[in-house]
């Protein structure tokens, strides 16, 4: 007898069941760690809010299929307050409605995950948490440490929205949250579907992958990420602004282009672009790249960099640039219908 709602000390099984049959709101808080070897439903037939509180326990998942399955329609599932032990062949977390019908606007669930330290050993070749079918998810990580460990070659990523591959919007934020997948064979962080729209939105998080794979593959989805906030594939970083740390010299061109104030991106260490640098601030900001004495390698089958400014000035200095695609390495001004600028 592990769990406990309201004043009602239950065995897990139990717990799950009746928090599933609620009527009202209802919250299941761990009385001490619990080891299940089986697959769960987090479902309230009635649409209500279910809280699971781990209190600081451990719950400990090994299954031979997905371990979490939060199949439901609307409403709200809070898992909260634990160390999550994983490992089996399946998901940590499904995502999903019951039913496959086509309503997106009448089917919002929210799912919140907060204070959870997650380390997976699972050999699932796609994902840890997955979102499917037609439904509006917001979905929010918040003080979530997640550690991926498999030997196995994963195609996917520890999060994987649209994984049905069923037309969906997903609501990501990731608040002071680590996705740590270095030690999980060619996985990305984020993985989404090419059917799957909504926002990635990262704020004081950082997603670390190995091997160049991708840290965010956002597909149709928008991605924000605050200046503490940092990604990385494995390789040295390669620019910064500031303070703030770019793994990839284009992720720090599109924040300059974004800056509302005059902005320097510094080289860090040598770096290669294989699709153009635009210089374009939105804001008519200076934007100066100084390369710090490294190498910029272009290999692109375009022009290598547009200035695209109407107005303020580009600085691109103190570096090496080694260009070996097609086109110019530099290209200055915008053509628009017949109209080009300077």
């Amino acid at each position: 007898y592990v769990a406990q709602i309201g004043d009602e000390v239950l065995l897990f099984k139990d717990a799950i069941a009746k928090a599933n049959a609620s009527e009202t709101d209802v919250t299941i808080k761990l009385l001490g760690d619990v080891h299940y070897a089986q697959s769960f439903h987090l479902y309230n037939v009635n649409g209500k809010t279910i809280t699971l509180d781990g209190q600081g326990h451990t719950l400990n998942l090994y299954t031979t299929s997905h371990s979490i399955k939060v199949y439901q329609n609307s409403g709200t599932i809070n898992i909260q307050n634990m160390k999550i032990e994983h490992g089996g062949l399946g998901n940590l977390i499904v995502v999903g409605t019951t039913d496959k019908e086509t309503s997106l606007s009448s089917r919002v669930l929210n799912v919140n995950l907060s204070n959870l330290d997650i380390e997976s050993e699972s050999t699932h070749a796609y994902t840890l948490i997955n979102t499917k079918r037609m439904q509006t998810i917001n979905m929010n990580l918040s003080k979530v440490n997640l550690v991926w460990k498999t030997a196995n070659e994963v195609k996917g990523g520890a999060i994987m929205p649209g994984v049905s591959g069923m037309e969906q919007v997903l609501n990501l934020t990731l608040k002071d949250s680590v996705i740590d997948v270095r030690q999980a064979n060619g996985a990305r962080g984020i993985n989404a579907a090419n059917k799957v729209t909504g926002e990635i939105n990262l704020i004081n998080s950082k997603i670390l992958t190995s091997n160049g794979a991708k840290p965010v593959s956002k597909g149709k989805m928008t991605l924000t990420r605050d200046a503490a906030s940092y990604l990385n594939d494995g390789t040295p970083d390669e620019a910064k602004i500031g303070d703030t740390i770019y793994n990839k010299l284009a992720e720090a061109m599109e924040a300059a282009n974004k800056s509302e104030t005059d902005v320097t991106i510094t080289l860090l260490n040598d770096a290669k672009i294989e699709q153009h640098l635009l210089f374009e601030n939105a804001n008519g900001k200076n934007i100066v790249l100084d390369g710090s004495g490294h190498t910029l390698t272009v290999a692109t089958t375009s022009h290598s960099m547009y200035v695209h400014q109407k107005t303020g000035t580009v600085d691109i200095m103190n570096m090496k640039i080694v260009h070996s695609g097609e086109g110019n390495v530099l290209r200055i001004g915008k053509k628009k219908n017949t109209e080009r600028y300077n």
